[in-house]
């Protein structure tokens, strides 16, 4: 156990800092009520706070770890214009990243962007510049059979069945137009014929 500089002692269970083992576990315990600091290069590289005894504050590139959305437990990465959570594994990498603090956070997956959440409130599947709330660039958007896009609620529709081979289109709740496998178009009818 070595003494904390602020304590006279470092004896009691919240004074001093511990380094020690419990049989096969190995433990760092600062017994004071304030942060851990772990460094390299004589700078602090990884910070846990100490201010509250039920929440989990950990900074990593700050000393001073911080949470903008108010979450009580937290991992705060930071970096001067570069920051991001890392996941990999012998079968590839996944990357959480932001390139700058007040800008866009962007999704990769095998070293490729996949998604940016834009600080607008856009959002872009293959677009890292989205001028919509969802921008989807170079793919398409599937549902499953027999369901629909809407618009406000359920009354303003478009249904399409792969298994029925049709489209139809909804206003105020009900069917005004369909198109089937053949190519007919239904005004007013759900089985159009050829000139219907």
């Amino acid at each position: 156990q070595f003494q904390n500089s602020t304590t006279t002692h470092g004896l009691s269970s919240r004074e001093g800092l511990t380094i020690g083992n419990n049989g096969n576990d190995a433990y760092i315990m600062q017994r004071e009520a304030a942060p851990l600091y772990l460094g390299t290069s004589g700078e602090a590289r990884m910070t846990i706070l100490g201010d509250s005894t039920t929440h989990s504050k950990v900074g990593i590139g700050t000393v001073s770890p911080a949470s903008t959305a108010g979450s009580d437990s937290f991992l705060e990465i930071y970096g001067a214009t570069d920051a991001g959570l890392v996941s990999s594994s012998n079968n590839g990498e996944w990357d959480l990243k932001n390139i700058n603090p007040s800008a866009n956070l962007n999704l990769y997956a095998a070293g490729s962007h996949r998604v940016t959440f834009a600080y607008a409130g856009n959002v872009g599947i293959g677009s890292q510049t989205p001028a919509e709330k969802l921008d989807i660039s170079a793919g398409n958007i599937e549902l499953d059979s027999a369901y629909a896009i809407q618009w406000g609620g359920s009354n303003n529709r478009i249904w399409g069945s792969n298994g029925n081979d049709y489209i139809k289109i909804e206003t105020s709740g009900l069917e005004r137009v369909r198109v089937i496998n053949d190519g007919s178009v239904g005004i007013g009818t759900d089985a159009p014929y050829a000139y219907d």
